[in-house]
């Protein structure tokens, strides 16, 4: 019996130190979510804005006058693929959710291009992406790894720059986003859409796509070339940065309220325990008296 008690004893020590870690865990995040957060729902606007404009751009001037513009006109081709994880782990089953709708979309695109030859490359951003990309032997093109906390705009360039120059080269024939978005912070989407050639729909994990809205007419100055070269290598910038605020802000929603489980379940284990310890030492001090009463009782006879 003192032996089972010892062990209890350490566990509910293991279990109070892992609430300690978890706890401690749960305030970084806490931390981290707030700014990530708000720098995330700051930005989105501009690049919803940027994006509609966009959508309207491209069903109002020729296509020809940009290779972005232009849809792929060779069956076969390179899809490329922009994929947002975090670095690290225990964020519960946001990186799972993440690569299941991965393998999702790589079969819905199949399906609905049954005639076309599609091959599939990578770039990943995040530890994550790269481990499930090479482990599921699939193509790495490039990745991206060890972000900062805060992000700035410029960190995200080299990812644009490498995305606008495989299409423009004829690597890829198209380009895709996959991240994560954040809802709440209880919520978090896994969301699709095409980054290049530029489109107005935008695929989500349950397939769903967003109605186009009517035309807007435009005045362009000095005319519509200048504007097209200058605003769509930035629209694919502001893309690809709002891709990384949303998986950021998501990675940390979902560790702050991962690590919160896990203090809740080791404070019930705690509980568990400490009942289970108070239970075998009520058992060991009764064991304890009844022998002295044997003992006295046998003495008493003797006697």
């Amino acid at each position: 019996m003192a032996t089972s008690v010892k062990t209890v004893k350490r566990r509910i020590r293991s279990a109070k130190n892992i609430k300690q870690i978890t706890k401690a865990m749960e305030m970084v995040s806490a931390s981290k979510m707030r700014r990530a957060q708000e720098k995330a729902l700051t930005a989105r606007p501009y690049s919803q804005k940027i994006r509609e404009i966009l959508s309207d751009l491209s069903g109002q001037v020729d296509t020809k006058r940009h290779p972005m513009l232009s849809q792929p006109k060779s069956e076969k081709g390179v899809v490329g693929v922009i994929i947002a994880s975090s670095d690290r782990g225990l964020c519960g089953a946001l990186n799972t959710n993440l690569f299941r709708s991965l393998e999702e979309f790589k079969t819905m695109v199949g399906r609905e291009r049954p005639e076309e030859i599609l091959d599939f490359e990578f770039i990943t951003v995040g530890k994550k992406a790269r481990e499930y990309v090479l482990q599921t032997g699939q193509m790495l093109h490039a990745e991206f790894t060890n972000f900062p906390e805060r992000p700035h705009f410029d960190d995200v360039l080299p990812i644009a720059r490498l995305a606008i120059d495989g299409f423009m080269s004829g690597k890829f024939r198209e380009i895709f986003l996959l991240y994560t978005a954040f809802i709440t912070t209880l919520q978090q989407e896994v969301n699709f859409y095409r980054l290049l050639p530029i489109e107005s729909r935008k695929i989500s994990s349950s397939g769903q796509q967003l109605p186009k809205k009517p035309y807007r007419e435009y005045i362009f100055e000095p005319g519509v070339e200048e504007v097209i070269d200058a605003l769509l290598p930035h629209y694919i910038e502001i893309q690809v940065f709002q891709t990384i605020l949303e998986a950021l802000a998501s990675e940390h929603s979902a560790r702050m309220v991962s690590m919160r489980n896990a203090s809740d379940n080791a404070t019930e284990i705690i509980a568990d325990l400490t009942l289970l310890h108070n239970k075998q030492r009520q058992q060991a001090i009764t064991n304890e008296i009844s022998d002295l009463i044997t003992s006295r009782m046998a003495v008493t006879q003797e006697e």
